[in-house]
């Protein structure tokens, strides 16, 4: 019985040290936040050594098992957590962006609400928002009430999206606040502090800060958490803004996305094309497919438009597998029917954008000709750091249009016998079909006789990261 006066409440172990938040961003306004950790260690530690840098923060060190500290500076904040028992020590770091709004924007006019009455409406989804041929604005059958929201599903992240009900709205049956945060579609409610955006009024537009679920949760000015008023007060709608066609690498989902199932009565159409067209094509591979069978379909079709070759219709669980356009645009076309007695949870695919064959060598970051610097060096032609040569051949004044160019590991330039360079000659790089950008760089270099050979040396990188020339000079 003396040993239950030293007992614990729990088993010691090992502890492995996290907290929250450890993430995301913080969005405060004036001139400084107050920011608040919580402290989720497993293993019962009895010493908490706390580390904070960057944005302003202080203090710079807590031992408190949950600290509070202030930041005043807009950027990534740094806090690392080492938690310790006697059976060991564990370490945990996270960065959470923070931004500090001036208090005339709007953001800082009226207080982020997402405690709500009513529901939310999960059968309210738009995650094929942005694919839809036309990017239609999509309204609902019934009005908003106070204290309500509705679950937007599946958003792209980076995308620029509007919901809004103005038309219909009246200010004075209830003043509008609009909250948009974050969604769990495991416990279907906003997940707290979560809110990135919002605004006292009746529309609002905003970016989604990643692929995700999201909720925009209406409450009315000072009502926050207050009971639901059922009084109709706007028809709701939710539109996409920023672009029509779904982009390389983005998730092709039914309107419920990931979590959801597709809704009731839906006939869409779906436009896929690749960023470009002169060279690539569009592959999607279905992972998942679910629909009713042999009620609600997915037809597919080779090109921009129903006109285009049928490829299939799929129903049930005939899942299309990889599709790739054989078409000159590049594109496929899907068009989407369910009836009004029931759904299933839809279909995944990811799409890329497949290179042809003909698409130029173009390294992601290539910023063109601005990079090259150093001397000309010896025979091996024009010179960063090293001698640079490619598998096609040019002349002084010819561009590269063939070759294998390596941004990182080398970058060869095949040159003809008799090019030269003479003493400060200006030397452009240009790589056929990619974004070359302007302007040259004078070299500091020796003049060469006509009678150089081609012979292949080994490339080197330069920091700069130089690329392929159009020589002048």
């Amino acid at each position: 019985r003396s040993s239950l006066l030293t007992a614990s409440c729990g088993s010691e172990d090992i502890p492995v040290a996290n907290f929250t938040p450890d993430g995301g961003t913080e969005i405060f306004c004036g001139t400084m936040g107050t920011m608040n950790f919580t402290d989720l260690t497993s293993g019962l530690p009895d010493t908490w050594s706390w580390s904070f840098s960057g944005a302003g923060v202080s203090p710079t060190s807590s031992t408190d098992q949950n600290p509070s500290v202030t930041v005043n500076t807009v950027g990534p904040l740094t806090v690392t957590l080492t938690a310790s028992n006697s059976l060991g020590t564990d370490t945990h770091t996270g960065t959470i962006d923070v931004d500090i709004l001036p208090l005339s924007d709007p953001f800082c006019q009226v207080s982020a609400c997402l405690d709500f009455d009513g529901g939310p409406y999960t059968n309210f989804n738009y995650a094929d928002a942005c694919a839809q041929t036309g990017c239609p604005e999509i309204t609902t059958t019934f009005e908003v009430w106070e204290n309500e929201s509705y679950s937007l599903a599946g958003l792209v992240g980076g995308l620029d999206y509007t919901f809004e009900f103005c038309t219909g709205y009246d200010v004075n049956n209830w003043d509008a606040v609009i909250t948009v945060g974050e969604y769990d579609s495991a416990t279907d409610a906003a997940i707290p502090n979560s809110e990135f955006a919002f605004v006292n009024d009746c529309s609002i537009t905003f970016t989604a800060p990643f692929d995700g679920d999201f909720i925009v949760v209406i409450t009315g000015e000072g009502n926050c958490g207050g009971a639901e008023n059922q009084v109709d007060n706007g028809e709701p709608t939710f539109s996409c803004i920023t672009d029509c066609v779904t982009q390389c690498g983005m998730l092709f989902t039914d309107a419920g996305g990931v979590d959801f199932n597709y809704r009731n009565n839906e006939d869409k159409t779906y436009t896929l094309c690749p960023d470009d067209p002169t060279c690539e094509v569009i592959e999607t591979d279905f992972t998942f497919f679910d629909l009713r069978g042999n009620v609600d379909n997915l037809t597919a079709y080779d090109g921009d438009d129903v006109t285009a070759p049928l490829i299939g219709t799929y129903t049930g669980s005939n899942n299309p597998g990889t599709l790739t356009s054989t078409h000159s645009s590049g594109c496929l076309t899907f068009t989407f029917f369910s009836n009004g007695n029931g759904n299933d949870p839809g279909w995944e695919a990811d799409v890329t954008c497949v290179d042809d064959g003909t698409c130029p060598n173009c390294p992601d970051d290539y910023a063109g000709a601005n990079a090259l610097s150093g001397s000309e060096n010896g025979t091996g032609g024009v010179n960063g750091d090293g001698d640079y040569e490619t598998d096609g051949a040019i002349e002084s004044t010819q561009r590269i249009d063939s070759g294998t160019v390596d941004y990182d590991s080398g970058i060869e330039i095949d040159l003809n016998n008799g090019f030269e360079v003479s003493l400060g000659a200006e030397v452009d790089i240009f790589i056929d079909g990619c974004d070359n950008g302007g302007g040259g760089n004078t070299l500091n270099g020796e003049s060469e006789s006509n009678t150089r050979s081609s012979t292949k040396k080994q490339a080197h990188t330069t920091k700069e990261k130089v690329l392929s020339k159009g020589f002048g000079g």
